[in-house]
């Protein structure tokens, strides 16, 4: 797979289509349920540490940390996962085939926050299932990482 490329200055969402091995439709990270007393938390959690890209090393600096929106307020905001935070799962429905079941979001004040310089950052996207067995128990299952590499291509300022 090709580096994502992020221009450096600009807002940028990158849609994954995540369908996983044996299976037909993509992936649904979305719930509308929330677990647990107040502050309620989504059913899944996911973060991306982006870490400069040194040799084949993985514990280069951190360059940026996206992270999913894991808490609503009330049931009735419980749709802010697929619409706040820098990662987001849409609601793609059970049987869905062509839309993105994930999509990490660069707005203009983070991408001015990334390094001036071509550059290569990678990092792992983990899924968390905070509830695997459908309990409130919070457990913290990671059910899905996916190693990123992007370019950032460097602002004329």
């Amino acid at each position: 797979m090709a580096n994502i490329e992020i221009k450096r200055g600009q807002q940028t969402q990158v849609d994954i289509k995540y369908i996983p091995s044996g299976e037909t439709y993509t992936k649904n990270f979305f719930n509308a349920t929330t677990l647990g007393a107040a502050p309620k938390k989504f059913r899944h959690k996911a973060s991306l540490v982006l870490r400069r890209k040194t040799n084949n090393s993985v514990q280069g600096e951190v360059v940026d940390t996206l992270t999913t929106t894991d808490t609503a307020a009330a049931a009735s905001t419980s749709s802010l996962q697929s619409t706040s935070g820098r990662i987001r799962f849409p609601n793609v429905g059970a049987s869905n085939t062509a839309n993105a079941n994930i999509t990490l979001h660069f707005d203009t004040a983070d991408s001015d926050a990334l390094p001036n310089e071509k550059i290569t950052i990678f990092g792992d996207l983990k899924i968390t299932d905070v509830a695997p067995d459908g309990s409130e128990a919070t457990t913290d299952e990671v059910i899905n990482s996916f190693r990123l590499t992007f370019d950032i291509i460097p602002e004329i300022i």
